[in-house]
């Protein structure tokens, strides 16, 4: 016997697996079950996190402002003078 033949041996709608089943068509539907959890989780160390970006911004706008400064640095050569 095989399975078919059992599904059209039912003669009502019935759920199998999440799957709602009709023998009258023989098809099948999958419902998929809606649920809503609720997660409370807490983040360890993003205070810390926070202030070290804050840190490494302030110095790399300090890093660009030294590096601005020592583009616009003009150079003089004099040659042959101590």
């Amino acid at each position: 016997m095989k399975i078919t033949d059992v599904l059209k041996s039912v003669d009502k709608n019935f759920t199998i697996g999440g799957i709602d089943y009709d023998p009258q068509t023989g098809e099948g539907e999958l419902k998929m079950k809606k649920e809503v959890f609720e997660i409370k989780a807490k983040v360890v160390g993003l205070d810390e996190a926070t202030e070290k970006v804050e840190k490494y911004i302030e110095l790399l706008e300090k890093a660009k402002t030294l590096a601005d400064e020592l583009a616009s640095v003009e150079f003089e050569l004099v040659f042959g003078e101590d």
